[in-house]
């Protein structure tokens, strides 16, 4: 296993991307990366990337009662977590979601999922969420 710290996690990534199948214990790698092919065969979901809502521009935005964009902007990060591993039409890996609230999200958004990462999901997520 790889794990990271604030101050190291550009080095543990690299040392988990020529490991050939350790397990990459990350946080906050949603955007910017791409572990196509055999880099990375599966990804686990621990926690469903809410916005914080303790950070100062979050909390005001939900006194707002906007919380369209709160959700919304958990389900862009989820999106971008999900393809880091998926970067083609063609390739499949394995998806695990832990966090139970990540069902909650999905029936929110329904109606703007995207109709690829709908055929991603069990059949009968609906019931789930």
């Amino acid at each position: 296993m790889i794990a990271h710290t604030p101050e190291d996690r550009e080095a543990a990534l690299k040392e988990w991307k020529a490991s050939n199948g350790k397990v990459f214990l990350a946080v906050a790698f949603e955007e910017g990366q791409d572990w196509k092919g055999d880099i990375c065969g599966a990804q686990v979901f621990f926690k469903t990337p809410f916005p914080d809502i303790k950070e100062r521009r979050v909390e005001r935005r939900l006194e707002l009662k906007d919380w369209r964009w709160y959700y919304l902007t958990a389900l862009r990060k989820t999106i971008q977590a999900y393809g880091r591993a998926v970067r083609s039409p063609t390739e499949k890996k394995t998806f695990y979601v832990l966090d139970s609230s990540f069902w909650d999200l999905m029936r929110r958004c329904r109606h703007v999922l995207p109709d690829w990462f709908k055929e991603a999901l069990p059949k009968g997520w609906e019931e789930i969420a």
